[in-house]
């Protein structure tokens, strides 16, 4: 018999989470060349800005999941799009299966790509120790181990969001792995 719990755990197994890193970068001393230092530098800063923000909408939705309440304030500061609007029916959805979060997901080789006002943010999460509760019982989903995530972000008025979050299959195809 599935009935519920079936259900339940499909809620769950369908779950797609992303990262939370520090910023990480390397630079170019192989040349004396002052502009292309200053770009490189450049270029480093824009990507740890881009990190950060990543990281912030992560811990923003790490939040929301684990009490069940999207803060729009907080949430609106990091996603936009159809990144709010997937948090806002996971949410809902949670919400009729009496279903919160516990804990919070690992991430490790953050990687940044980035392309004028659009970057994508690419990393492996753990989400094996992330469990739920289930109408304030614990209940704990199968064991994925490392897995690819990643997120499509845009720069809004000077401010870098998180606008969706990418296909398992389209990071492998850019060669990412875990």
């Amino acid at each position: 018999m599935l009935g519920p719990r079936k259900t339940r755990f499909s809620v769950v197994a369908a779950l797609s989470v992303m990262l939370v890193s520090a910023a990480c970068g390397g630079s170019d001393d192989s040349s004396d060349d002052r502009p292309l230092v200053a770009e490189a530098a450049g270029a480093d800063q824009a990507s740890a800005e881009v990190e950060d923000r990543w990281s912030t909408y992560w811990q923003a939705r790490i939040d929301s999941e684990n009490t069940g309440e999207l803060d729009r304030g907080t949430f609106a500061r990091t996603a936009t799009g159809k990144a709010l609007e997937t948090q806002t029916r996971r949410l809902r959805n949670y919400g009729r299966h009496g279903l919160v979060r516990v804990g919070a997901p690992e991430f490790r080789d953050v990687e940044v790509r980035r392309m004028d006002g659009s970057a994508m943010v690419l990393a492996c999460v753990n989400a094996d120790e992330w469990t739920a509760r289930v109408d304030g019982e614990p209940w704990s989903a199968q064991k994925y181990g490392w897995e690819l995530t990643g997120s499509v972000m845009k720069q809004v008025e000077g401010a870098w969001l998180v606008v969706d979050e990418m296909a398992t299959r389209d990071i492998a195809d850019m060669g990412k792995t875990c």
